[in-house]
């Protein structure tokens, strides 16, 4: 959640705003009090006081044709009564703003859950199509058509799977369809005939409905990832991917997914087919039916709103020029996007249960649900009244907020309620440097092209895209974002594929973690003899994986096939050791990374004292290069791998490698005016700490610092050693990639001045093209 705009009304009819919640296509969600509820009227509340107000966008509430359609979409809305869909509580859809209030849930939304924890086991699956199948019911029984039914919503709360966001689709989508010729809904969930612009009936939802548990079955969309038209393509002429349904749900899921609607089930024979199935109906045990992470999330979650929301209908008050130090723009994330949920205050995380740990959450498919042993459901119980009290602190940072004492900060991702927007943003106070740094990107990759990347943070791995200021998806589950934080980030030529490492804890063993970013898939091969450190690299076509580690001063690459993790071949570097000047003693050479090149026909590992090449189908050495080339002038410390060229980092530049000679590397040297006087002695820290080739290896790209005097540099080159711009010194460059098509750079930077890190495209002058989020927990 984040404060009231200073724009925003305080009030809608008889509901007072309290926060915003999120803000999507439609309008802006606000939880809301209503003041009719609250029994000395000052808007102090309880849970059932509580709403959710959505505040159409003006550019609907002027269309006539689109008041009277939402007249009569809420008219019906009005009438929906069923234990499994949030009840319309009001609405205004004649006054100057016209809006809909509904009960407010609190839980997590389905799409949340998956994402997080992972798919559902079989009973789960059926408890949630019983569920879902009666919110339908309820739908369709008063004339109305759902038309945007998705996993965001569809909110978890203890009493059962609850249906948001009906009522007012249809009075939008004809609005858009008369206004672009496009009918409004999320690509990866829409029927065939409303992805067509064809007239639409309670069999479309049949369809979202099918979507959406093979969504919740799998973890995957039912046709997969990409832009809108991709996606809508699919949706129209291909078949879903039913791998990992279970066979149980096949049938079902099937039914429902045929492209033409007559083939499709009658929502009655759905429910007939799942008569038997116990619904989940808020008893004494209400999340039974979830996945045990998944329940403890809808515990917390509702304990938290029960007694942080009363707190905030007295404390929420904004002045109407509320000032703001860093405004952030927030983007709508797409429904295929996987977005990031913040974490859990400190003292709630201190509080969670042990069955909530990891290595629980990565369940088998077919594992049930928790069973109904008295002494676990009363542990359960326990729990909720625990988090319920621990949530009185949240309360108070919520209020402390409220007033102005804590700053919000951005995220990306899907809020419960509001199921068009990001996930609000996290409350967290002022971070001093030490705990600022913590949370700064460590690797990005573009990926096929610089509309689109990829970073490493504290959040795990999350994709980009151009002109959406955060995150629209999230790759790695919430177990995988502590495994893979303190690598680097590797990716085909493609984009298909992205990589990085974990270390070895006391629940995971070290391995290396390939996601599929088409299939969602994700394959882990295991590295027993790892270390703490090593560099990867993914063969062009991605059947590949190559890991360089430096075990017990005996620098090593190994391949293995990314689909069953297979060892295919080990090779040691032949290096010598050499002797440090600065220390007088010997040491074997160091890998700093590995890639491919020449097509990928090469295997390449840059090493502290020069390059050594290998066939990369074999490990053998290869019979156009020799092994090994040293270099024994600098020491690299970082080097980018490219096609025909390799750059290694030096002290005080960049060292160039042409694949194709057998001549010593060019020395290309920093610009003098970061060479006072005391530049050349070791101890002022002078250092490239990234370096990228670009723009097809014609642009060699360099950032680090300089201790003293104290500041940065960015610094771009040509082939020859021309400086052909420079960046802004006030900021550290934590990480730098570069476009392999063009000019454009990727830095993810640290300023100091304010304490707060970001992720910027830069031009081929090294100025700002476009700034971006960085995921926060």
């Amino acid at each position: 959640m984040e404060p009231l705009h200073p724009d925003d009304p305080r009030e809608l009819g008889r509901f007072r705003l309290l926060r915003r919640v999120g803000e999507g296509g439609m309008g802006v969600v606000f939880l809301a009090v209503s003041t009719e509820g609250a029994a000395d009227g000052t808007g102090s509340a309880t849970g059932d006081d509580l709403a959710a107000v959505k505040a159409i966008r003006p550019e609907f509430s002027g269309d006539r044709e689109f008041r009277a359609r939402f007249a009569s979409e809420v008219e019906l809305a009005r009438r929906v009564r069923g234990p499994y869909t949030a009840r319309v509580l009001d609405a205004d859809t004649e006054g100057r703003k016209p809006w809909l209030a509904t009960e407010y849930v609190p839980g997590p939304s389905l799409h949340q859950a998956v994402r997080d924890s992972g798919p559902f086991p079989e009973p789960s699956l059926l408890a949630l199509a019983a569920g879902l199948a009666e919110a339908l019911n309820a739908i369709h029984g008063v004339g109305l058509v759902h038309r945007d039914l998705k996993p965001s919503n569809v909110l978890l709360s203890p009493r059962g799977p609850q249906v948001i966001d009906f009522g007012i689709a249809r009075a939008t989508d004809a609005t858009a369809l008369t206004r672009t010729g496009q009918a409004l809904g999320t690509p990866a969930y829409m029927s065939p005939e409303q992805a067509v612009g064809s007239v639409v009936d309670p069999r479309s939802d049949l369809f979202s409905f099918g979507g959406v548990l093979l969504f919740t079955a799998t973890g995957r969309q039912p046709f997969g990832t990409g832009n809108a038209h991709a996606l809508l393509y699919r949706v129209v002429n291909e078949e879903p991917d039913l791998t990992g349904v279970p066979e149980g749900l096949r049938p079902l899921i099937t039914a429902c997914l045929a492209k033409n609607p007559d083939d499709r089930p009658e929502l009655a024979s759905v429910l007939a087919d799942l008569t038997g199935t116990k619904l989940p109906r808020g008893d004494e045990d209400p999340t039974e039916w979830l996945p045990e992470a998944v329940a403890t999330k809808v515990l917390h979650t509702t304990a938290a709103a029960t007694e942080v929301a009363p707190t905030l209908a007295v404390t929420s008050e904004v002045p109407a020029e509320e000032p703001a130090e860093e405004p952030v723009q927030e983007e709508t994330a797409p429904e295929d996007a996987a977005p990031e949920e913040p974490s859990a205050p400190a003292e709630l995380a201190e509080e969670a249960p042990s069955e909530a740990s990891p290595s629980e959450t990565d369940r088998a498919p077919d594992q049930a649900p928790r069973s109904r042993d008295p002494e676990a459901s009363s542990s359960r119980a326990l729990w909720f009244l625990g988090t319920a009290t621990v949530a009185m602190v949240t309360a108070l940072a919520l209020v402390i907020n409220a007033t102005g004492g804590i700053a919000p900060q951005a995220g990306a991702g899907d809020n419960s309620q509001a199921s068009e927007s990001n996930q609000p943003a996290p409350f967290a106070p002022e971070l001093d440097e030490a705990e600022a740094r913590g949370r700064e990107v460590a690797d990005s990759v573009f990926l096929d092209g610089a509309d689109r990347f990829a970073t490493l943070s504290g959040t795990g791995v999350n994709i980009f895209e151009a002109g959406k200021t955060s995150a629209v998806e999230q790759v790695t589950d919430s177990y995988e974002v502590s495994l893979s934080s303190s690598t680097e980030l590797v990716t085909t030529l493609d984009g298909s594929l992205v990589a990085a490492r974990s270390n070895k804890t006391t629940l995971h063993e070290a391995a290396i973690h390939v996601w599929d970013l088409e299939s969602s898939e994700r394959h882990v091969i295991e590295l027993p003899d790892a270390g703490g450190g090593g560099y990867l690299a993914l063969s062009p076509d991605g059947e590949t994986v190559y890991f360089g580690e430096n075990v017990e001063e005996e620098p090593t690459v190994s391949a293995y096939r990314v689909s069953d993790g297979e060892e295919l071949y080990s090779v040691e570097v032949p290096a010598e050791p050499r002797t440090d000047d600065s220390t007088d003693t010997s040491r074997r050479a160091s890998i700093v990374a590995v890639g491919t090149a020449q097509g990928g026909d090469l295997l390449v590992a840059a090493l502290d004292t020069g390059i050594a090449v290998w066939d990369a189908a074999t490990g053998e050495p290869h019979p156009s290069h020799p092994e090994l080339r040293e270099w024994r002038a600098d020491f690299a410390s970082t080097a980018a791998i490219g096609d025909r060229y390799v750059a290694a980092a030096a002290p005080l530049g960049v060292l160039l490698w042409d694949l194709t000679s057998d001549e010593d590397p060019k020395a290309i040297p920093l610009p003098e005016e970061l060479m006072d006087t005391d530049a050349r002695s070791a101890s002022t820290g002078l250092r490239v700490q990234n370096v990228a080739l670009g723009n097809s290896e014609t642009r060699i790209t360099a950032s680090g610092q300089n201790r003293s005097p104290s500041r940065s540099f960015l610094i771009t080159w040509d082939l020859e050693g021309e400086v052909l711009a420079e960046g802004d010194p006030r900021q550290e460059y934590t990480s730098l990639t570069a476009s392999p098509d063009d000019n454009r750079v990727l830095v993810s930077t640290y300023a100091l001045n304010k304490k707060r890190d970001q992720i910027m495209i830069l031009g081929g002058n090294l100025e700002p093209v476009e700034t971006f989020h960085v995921p926060r927990r």
